[in-house]
């Protein structure tokens, strides 16, 4: 800022290039703190026109909406899945071609993240997951299903705002294309997860990813697993009413995070650790305390009563049930061969997932693959909706020309 004031031809474009980073930036809390940061240096500008102007630059950067990790390739990994088991060679050597690519470019990855290079740890883990679906579904010589999620499970740890859910949809790829025995991969996945949500730098987010796996693990992997009878009814009920405080995350009273890394540049606010009444937590979570109490009215809790250590609450989360119908969708694939009951299941679960786009597409992918046809017209017209969808393509998502010698 000082020198956009005293050098404006040097200093203008750098300020211009901090927004755009900031732009370009896929953590919306992290983003706008450091945008607030840079307005009051802006607001010391001597012209007020030239505030104005920059005011509005760093509003437009406030509003956009940068990818967060979404994945949408599996819609193509499953159509591609279902025109190969309809007869067509050539997209089966294209579905074994880009498995190939993917593990190989998963194992050339470096062991963790580089600031400035995005996540595509998180993003290669998702498309080994989804096609470890696929040949789960539609297996072929040496597509090795199982294999594929393990080689998702070895892949170093990215940015922890994105491991967290994809490593959930690692724990749901195990479930479904597995060995008979995959509840070791399920276990390394919901740990994962759960390391990752407690190393989130922010606190809100930290807090909300961590009471978002909490419930996974609580609620949403049950053993044994749901009949099909259960799952239909809680399908049934989260179509209906996804704001039920059946579906909402889980606050532990006495949440340590224990996965949290000591030596981290972010201090964790005493208030996550000490929360232990629905006022604290309403400001934790940043979420109204009569939606806390709505959630937990059962127990009748007054918002300044002290709950025990151990003690689960219910926390209003609006992003939580789209995970929830992703998980859901992911017990369906698992419960039996394609057909029109699973494919009638997984058509409810859709709409729940909201603006979640990657969950969305998660669901959509697997509806494709419980609904196999042999029409090679629509699954052409499939394939060129999954393509537009999904405008990324590997050369996009490769890291490999990007690793350091």
């Amino acid at each position: 800022m000082a020198l956009a004031e005293e050098e404006p031809a040097i200093g203008e474009p750098l300020l211009e290039r901090y927004l755009n980073v900031h732009r370009a930036y896929g953590y919306p809390q992290y983003r706008n703190g450091s945008l607030w940061a840079l307005l009051a240096a802006v607001l010391l500008h001597p012209s007020q026109d030239w505030v104005r102007e920059w005011l509005t630059r760093v509003g437009q950067v406030v509003l956009a909406a940068p990818n967060r990790g979404e994945f949408l390739e599996n819609l193509e990994i499953a159509v591609l899945a279902l025109q190969a088991s309809a007869g067509d060679g050539t997209a089966e050597e294209e579905l074994a071609r880009r498995r190939d690519a993917a593990v190989d470019q998963a194992e050339a990855l470096p062991p963790s993240s580089v600031r400035g290079e995005g996540d595509v740890w998180g993003l290669h883990r998702r498309r080994l997951a989804g096609l470890a679906e696929a040949y789960s579904r539609f297996p072929r010589d040496g597509s090795d299903p199982s294999g594929l999620v393990a080689r998702a499970l070895a892949v170093g740890r990215g940015f922890a705002g994105i491991t967290a859910p994809a490593s959930l949809t690692l724990a749901e790829t195990a479930s479904i294309a597995g060995p008979d025995d995959a509840s070791s991969m399920i276990e390394r996945a919901l740990t994962a997860a759960e390391e990752a949500a407690h190393n989130i730098q922010d606190a809100t987010f930290c807090a909300r990813t961590t009471a978002r796996v909490a419930a996974m693990r609580e609620r949403w992997w049950p053993s044994p697993p749901l009949s099909p009878d259960q799952l239909a009814k809680v399908i049934g009920r989260l179509a209906r009413d996804r704001s039920s405080p059946e579906f909402s995350a889980v606050h532990i009273i006495g949440e340590s995070y224990a996965h949290h890394d000591p030596t981290a540049r972010a201090l964790m606010p005493e208030q996550m650790l000490t929360a232990d009444t629905l006022d604290d937590l309403a400001s934790v979570y940043q979420r109204p305390i009569e939606e806390f109490l709505r959630h937990n009215e059962e127990h009748g809790w007054a918002p300044g009563e002290h709950l025990p250590s151990g003690t689960r609450v219910n926390v209003p989360d609006p992003g939580f049930p789209p995970l929830v119908a992703a998980r859901l969708s992911a017990a369906v694939l698992a419960g039996g061969p394609p057909g029109p009951e699973l494919s009638a299941l997984l058509r409810q679960l859709a709409p729940v997932t909201g603006a979640d786009v990657t969950a969305l597409a998660t669901v959509i992918a697997r509806l494709l693959l419980c609904s196999p046809t042999q029409d090679a017209v629509l699954l052409t017209e499939l394939r060129r909706l999954a393509t537009e969808v999904a405008p990324a393509t590997a050369a996009e998502l490769t890291y490999l020309p990007q690793i350091p010698s």
